[in-house]
């Protein structure tokens, strides 16, 4: 240890050691009886010594990339993006880089990418397989959809399962938002609701579709009672 910080940390390593000898140098004022003479250094004192340099230099290093400590700041970053709806650009913000490092200096705070390709595709896994087993335990499954055009002429539509958990309390969660693609006919609205169905293993246990009354909605709902037992409800 101290080889590699006389090596690599020359600077450093210098002024802790000479803070060091001073700290040994200076006599202390004690107690004990003068005729025993000076205490005997204990074996003790070499580790003492390089445990304090290990610990001046571990509070400067980061955190390791795979370390629990960074993985859960990763974690809490990325879900406070997405709870406060904050643009993935707020990590590359100086402010908020200056605020992160006063908190933590050794967080090393990860980039857009990071965010957008592991953190979040993480987090999302793990709520997906929460959400999974949720549905699982349940026999039942009404479902909400809407679907609507944005400023842009790009159709979306969003899918909530609606159930009855164990301990008898009514639970919601949005299973999807999707963008489609491709024209928004009857067809295409029912392939994407068997898409959601099918991919959440839902599809034997919904027993009603509940839509916001547009003409091609219902109609697309009326192509899926062709094949299921469901009870079309309107708002």
């Amino acid at each position: 240890m101290r080889r590699h910080l006389n090596f690599k940390h020359k600077i450093e390593f210098a002024a802790k050691e000479e803070e060091l000898k001073r700290e040994r140098s200076t006599p202390k004022v004690t107690e004990t009886n003068t005729e025993q003479g000076p205490p005997t250094p204990t074996s003790s004192t070499p580790k003492l010594v390089d445990q304090k340099i290990k610990d001046v230099f571990e509070r400067k290093s980061k955190y390791n990339k795979d370390s629990p400590r960074q993985k859960a700041l990763d974690e809490m970053l990325a879900e406070m993006i997405c709870f406060d709806m904050q643009p993935f650009s707020i990590v590359e913000e100086r402010g908020f880089r200056t605020f992160i490092q006063a908190l933590d200096p050794r967080y090393e705070i990860p980039g857009r990418k990071k965010i957008t390709q592991v953190i979040i595709p993480r987090l999302y896994k793990r709520e997906e397989e929460a959400v999974k087993k949720e549905l699982e335990n349940t026999e039942h499954v009404a479902l909400t959809t809407d679907e609507w055009t944005s400023r842009t002429t790009k159709g979306y539509m969003a899918v909530t399962a609606h159930f009855i958990n164990n301990n008898m309390t009514l639970q919601s969660r949005v299973l999807e938002t999707r963008r489609i693609t491709s024209s928004v006919t009857l067809e295409n609205i029912k392939d994407e609701l068997n898409h959601v169905m099918d991919s959440w293993g839902i599809q034997e246990k919904v027993f009603a579709i509940v839509t916001d009354n547009a003409a091609n909605m219902k109609s697309a709902i009326n192509l899926l009672k062709k094949d299921m037992c469901l009870s079309l409800r309107t708002r």
